[in-house]
């Protein structure tokens, strides 16, 4: 019977962080800036917050207030002039998905709506937010009365705990200092994230709508953020890195697509996102197509897409699409085999230029030289080796890719290994039950000389391209 794989050992093996999204920075009025003079730590220029949106804020900063020149941190002329006046930042950025801004509110009580916030664009294209204070915060300016803006907005994070330049200026009325740090001198920026999803599939956002429903609640805008999604590109596309990261695949195996546009976030699949035992083929709007068969979708990203070949793709050149909320990529050409085995070797696993096989011990150690660390030590003869593998073709009964395994099977191919140059018998060879398109083997280390041993692998009379080796002892 096999033994059962960690959920880490499959996040290691098959997902890969990618790059993000495109990203647009909206500039604020220059007259109506924040003061950036009065927060010695507030970042100027690009940069992160604590989840990686990146933010632009101007180095120089603005006047505000009623004659325009005193300094502030607050947007001014929203909710000065009263219940229903707005103000409109104009943009003009093609096939948004999500909005982040850096905002705090200035004097309602927590739970009540002070605003809403509208995203307006082509095609008739609208979606409308609330803007609810929360938890009260104070800091420097506001005196005894800065709020956050978290209620009633799904997404929302507090980051950026920020400094001022004179502590003892920025104790707030009373010196009663900040609320939610406790300490005098601190400024909390709650970051906002409305999440526009199909809305401007195709469409180009022109307006970002701030409308005032509180006299006079005035929200703290320090920066606005839009990401976006253009139409999807696919730039290459390999087996699962891990796993020899080969040019070719074959009917259930795991398949890596990188390109630009290739989804709108990062999801990978999980319970919730099968169907009876069934994989999806669709995550957060990304699909993905293999000689007009649907695949099934583990990993999204927008620089990386993550599939199980399904089972019916016919063998030779297929072209692969992959289609979003924005639209369709260019196809892609890549040759399908009956059966292209790759076994899994991490990077992780070349040391000093030898590549060594994930091999897992009896005893859950990593069968690694003994100098590699106190959980690896080489395999001895009679040892017997857990490997993982994909592309090694049907099993009995039949189980088609993209379907949790259920039940016991065995490889319908013949499958021989080899270390060390003698032939290694082996205990069992199938897929790994309760995952899909993953196979376990588990293989007697052979009276092999202790060393480097090279190990080399056939199915169905299709050798492994792989260079690996086993460390062996005595």
């Amino acid at each position: 019977m096999p033994r059962s794989l960690t959920p880490l050992i499959v996040l290691a093996a098959l997902v890969k962080l990618a790059a993000a999204a495109n990203y647009t920075y909206v500039p604020i009025p220059a007259t109506d800036n924040i003061q950036t003079a009065l927060i010695s730590t507030i970042p100027t220029g690009i940069f992160t917050t604590s989840n990686a949106i990146p933010f632009s804020i101007p180095d120089t900063p603005g006047k505000c207030g009623p004659s325009a020149a005193a300094p502030c941190n607050y947007y001014d002329g929203f909710g000065v002039s009263g219940s229903g006046q707005s103000v409109t930042l104009k943009v003009s950025i093609v096939g948004a998905t999500d909005i982040y801004t850096l905002m705090n509110a200035y004097s309602p009580p927590p739970g009540v709506q002070l605003a809403t916030i509208t995203f307006a664009g082509t095609g008739g294209a609208s979606v409308t937010f609330p803007l609810v204070a929360g938890q009260d915060i104070r800091d420097y300016h506001q005196g005894p009365f800065a709020n956050t803006l978290s209620n009633g907005i799904a997404g929302v994070d507090a980051v950026n705990v920020l400094t001022c330049v004179d502590p003892t200026n920025c104790l707030g009325s009373g010196a009663t200092g900040n609320v939610q740090t406790g300490r005098p001198g601190t400024y909390v920026a709650d970051e906002q994230h409305f999440s526009l999803g199909s809305t401007f599939a195709g469409q180009t956002l022109t307006q970002i709508i701030l409308t005032d429903t509180h006299d006079g609640a005035v929200p703290i805008l320090l920066g606005v953020t839009v990401a976006s999604q253009g139409i999807p590109a696919i730039g290459g596309v390999v087996s699962a890195s891990d796993y020899g990261k080969l040019p070719d695949t074959a009917p259930g195996s795991q398949i890596e697509i990188y390109g630009s546009n290739l989804a709108r976030d990062t999801h990978g699949w999980g319970a919730a996102d099968f169907t009876n035992g069934i994989g999806p083929i669709s995550l957060d709007g990304t699909s993905v197509t293999i000689g007009g068969k649907s695949a099934f979708v583990d990993y999204i990203n927008p620089g990386q897409v993550n599939v199980v070949v399904p089972s019916d793709v016919p063998t030779g050149a297929q072209e692969i699409t992959l289609k979003t909320d924005q639209g369709t990529s260019a196809a892609y050409s890549i040759m399908v085999n009956a059966l292209e085995p790759g076994l899994l070797a991490p990077l992780s696993y070349k040391i000093d230029g030898t590549q060594y096989v994930f091999a897992v011990l009896p005893d859950g150690d990593h069968a690694l030289p003994s100098s590699t660390g106190p959980t690896s030590r080489p395999a001895r003869p009679g040892d017997i080796l857990v490997l993982y593998g994909i592309g090694f073709g049907p099993v009995l009964p039949d189980i088609p890719a993209g379907q949790l395994v259920e039940q016991t099977n065995m490889l319908a191919s013949i499958l021989e290994i080899s270390i060390g140059g003698m032939p290694a018998s082996l205990q069992f060879a199938g897929l790994i039950q309760n995952l899909t398109g993953l196979y376990q083997f588990n293989v007697v280390v052979p009276n092999a000389a202790a060393g480097n041993a090279p190990l080399t692998f056939t199915v169905g009379g299709v050798a492994g391209t792989q260079t690996l080796y086993l460390a062996v002892g005595n």
